[in-house]
């Protein structure tokens, strides 16, 4: 069977010169490791026109693998997920070759270089090229680990130091940093304890801003001036960063923006639901 290979540029063409547009231009992690036996695994593809893939199949000599089961995922603009699951009769190989076809038969031959290994293999985890978000789907709930420069981490606060009045009025305060646009929530908790949360236990109302995140905070008027609280900021249920908070009276002559000593910290981990 003849395969017209459409690697990283992931331009496919037609044996007949049809030109379908459909790009593959990245797929993370590149080196895929799955367990013989052991769980699913999940690769993302970044590209053009994805919801035109219909199909996916592993192959080994030329011939499809059916002790590998392969599934493609719901595509959304740029991006859409393939998982892999290898039984235990699969072969320890490293030979094995991923295949997605249009919806009008065209092959192309995924940039992936996908390997069997033992239950356990210390290979056959995520990469650090994932970001958070990506990440967090593709683990489903398990410990991640992201690269530093793909990782949330907050730089400053507004004000700064972060100290809001007891005087049960609502304040926006400004949390910025770097790769925010990815937190799906934001959480408090009294400083010293877990970051565990129940429902919408902590749960703040924000919005996402050019360079960070604007959150809606309240004292009461029956708390504590010295009191702490921390603000968790979340990505599907993973803390990605967090800020300490004090109850107090801002100095109007401290508004100069600081940088925040407590930010998230690698590997990150999920958080506990209910």
């Amino acid at each position: 069977m003849r395969y017209l290979m459409a690697l990283f540029f992931g331009v496919a063409s037609a044996l007949q010169g049809q030109v379908v547009e459909a790009q593959i231009t990245e797929v993370v992690p590149k080196d895929l490791y799955l367990e013989a036996g052991g769980r699913q695994v999940t690769v993302i593809l970044r590209g053009k026109s994805l919801q035109s893939l219909r199909q996916v199949q592993v192959l080994r000599q030329g011939q499809q693998v059916r002790a590998i089961y392969s599934r493609l995922g719901t595509a959304s603009e740029n991006r859409r997920t393939v998982s892999f699951i290898a039984n235990t009769t699969c072969p320890l190989v490293a030979d094995y070759q991923v295949i997605v076809t249009l919806s009008d038969g065209t092959p192309i031959v995924l940039p992936l270089s996908l390997a069997v290994v033992k239950v356990g293999d210390p290979k056959a985890t995520l990469p650090d090229t994932a970001t958070l978000a990506e990440a967090a789907d593709v683990k489903a709930g398990r410990r991640i680990v992201v690269a530093e420069p793909l990782a949330p981490v907050v730089t400053a606060t507004i004000p700064a130091p972060l100290v809001i009045p007891p005087d049960g009025k609502l304040q926006k305060v400004l949390i910025q940093g770097k790769n925010l646009k990815e937190i799906t929530e934001v959480r408090v908790r009294k400083s010293g304890s877990p970051p565990r949360y129940k429902g919408a236990q902590g749960l703040l109302p924000f919005r996402k801003i050019l360079d960070g995140v604007e959150v809606e905070v309240v004292a009461a008027t029956t708390t504590a001036v010295g009191t702490e609280f921390i603000l968790d900021l979340l990505v599907k249920r993973y803390l990605a960063a967090s800020v300490l908070m004090k109850v107090g009276y801002p100095d109007e002559k401290k508004a100069e923006i600081v940088p925040v000593q407590q930010s998230n910290v690698i590997p990150l981990i999920p958080v506990p639901g209910p």
